[in-house]
């Protein structure tokens, strides 16, 4: 009969379109407190052996999943953006990621030392507990978690779906 609900319609699907929604989506599915992206910039000494070469990750958008509730997260992110604007391919976690194309999560910051994460006294104060920064088609994209996420390849892969795989010849995998 109509109006059941055995028929496994579940409504329209959600329309995500913006780099912001897509990070909000992502927050409010898998329990992300915020999300950065970290645009990937190439400088002109691109050479087509070595993708990353003299690139940055910049500061693009920065999504609070939850504004108004966390001021301690939102300085994080501002402050993100105002001291930390970019990052050499390579160097700290979002570089790293950058360079190599391969994920990190770090279920608990508490034991990063400060070279792995620059942002870990800022992150400490936000009360952030895990981070993860995942390669995509744009850059790195970055969340992280007032609680405890164990790690889930499962929630990189969504990631990666919603946000667009990187491409293939941007890692240095050997």
């Amino acid at each position: 009969s109509h109006g059941s609900g055995s028929g496994g319609w579940r409504g329209p699907a959600p329309r995500v379109s913006s780099t912001k929604d897509k990070m909000q989506f992502v927050a409010d599915a898998k329990g992300f407190d915020y999300g950065i992206l970290w645009k990937r910039r190439l400088i002109d000494t691109y050479s087509s052996d070595d993708s990353s070469a003299g690139g940055t990750l910049e500061y693009d958008v920065g999504m609070d999943a939850n504004p108004g509730t966390n001021n301690a997260l939102a300085l994080f992110i501002d402050t993100s953006r105002s001291m930390y604007p970019s990052w050499a391919v390579g160097f700290g976690a979002v570089g790293r990621v950058g360079y190599t194309g391969n994920y990190e999560w770090h279920e608990t910051i508490e034991s990063l030392p400060a070279w792995s994460f620059q942002r870990l006294r800022q992150a400490k104060h936000a009360g952030i507990r895990s981070i993860i920064c995942v390669p995509t088609k744009l850059g790195v994209v970055e969340f992280g978690a007032t609680r405890v996420m164990p790690h889930n390849v499962n929630t990189v892969q969504y990631v990666q779906k919603l946000m667009g795989r990187p491409p293939e010849t941007s890692g240095h995998k050997r």
